[in-house]
């Protein structure tokens, strides 16, 4: 069992959030495959994704595909916010790339807070 409280909390917000998103069919955010406990650890088994953004940039820049690929960020942030959430760690590294089709999706949870917790303190 894992003692660490804020690790337990993250894993539960995240695993909250990717059932929310596949149950809802988010295009831009995660959909996970399972939940993977251990002892000591909880992973999430997500879709196979090409590279992360950061990744993309470096190989692949290709600047008319930059605003499709903002476009999809914009949607997914916008997705977790109808979902109730803020993400709190919006980086190249959340987001993932597929390349055929171009697809960006977040990914990464485990900090995101519930926006109403957010605003009460």
């Amino acid at each position: 069992m894992l003692v660490d409280r804020s690790i337990q909390n993250n894993a539960i917000t995240e695993h909250a959030i990717l059932k929310q998103a596949y149950l809802k069919q988010h295009p831009n955010i995660a959909h996970f495959k399972a939940v993977l406990i251990g002892a000591t650890h909880i992973a999430f088994s997500l879709e196979e994704y090409d590279m992360d953004l950061r990744d993309y940039l470096e190989e692949h820049r290709d600047p008319k595909q930059l605003p499709r690929i903002l476009e999809q960020v914009i949607a997914g942030v916008e997705s977790l916010h109808q979902l109730g959430y803020v993400h709190r760690d919006l980086k190249p590294d959340n987001i993932v790339i597929t390349l055929r089709p171009l697809k960006a999706t977040l990914i990464d949870f485990d900090i995101a807070q519930l926006r109403v917790a957010m605003t009460s303190g």
